[in-house]
């Protein structure tokens, strides 16, 4: 089981990743207003598969989008490539070539919890239109200091 972090306010360093980011989850919009989801590129007389082409417009649509910029489209355009071979590979072979390749492909982009957690990438959920400013919830496990408040080390004292 994984040790419990110190609370922030007794950490002397507070590094953090380049990548760091909070992302906010809206809710669902109505009426189909939500992020433009580009085009995959053409496969010539070969066919997305329907499972590629879903997964397409989720990574397009999710709250990460935002974090890619235009040269990660060709990292996202190379990962649906191998996904379409992993779904239409006609053995267990060529399926595990593929997914192997697609774990790899995956870290880079930030597609999995564990790689979220290494870019420092934290999820929280929009507020509700009707609730009060105060009412949004937090992101991680501590809540971040409001004003200036004890250390908790003064407690210690040598005996």
């Amino acid at each position: 089981m994984p040790a419990v972090k110190k609370d922030p306010s007794t950490r002397k360093r507070r590094n953090r990743a380049a990548s760091a980011e909070t992302f906010v989850v809206e809710p669902e919009l109505v009426g189909g207003d939500g992020p433009a989801v580009p085009d995959l590129p053409s496969l010539g007389r070969r066919q997305w598969h329907a499972a590629v082409e879903a997964w397409w417009v989720e990574v397009w649509t999710s709250p990460f989008s935002s974090a890619y910029l235009g040269i990660d489209r060709a990292a996202l355009e190379m990962l649906a490539v191998l996904l379409n071979d992993f779904w239409r590979a006609g053995n267990a072979r060529e399926r595990a070539q593929a997914a192997a390749e697609i774990r790899l492909h995956r870290r880079d982009v930030g597609m999995t919890p564990y790689d979220r957690k290494r870019l420092e990438w934290q999820v929280r959920a929009a507020p509700a239109p009707d609730a009060p400013d105060d009412a949004a919830p937090e992101a991680g496990r501590w809540s971040a200091p409001e004003g200036p408040e004890p250390d908790p080390r003064v407690a210690l004292h040598a005996v």
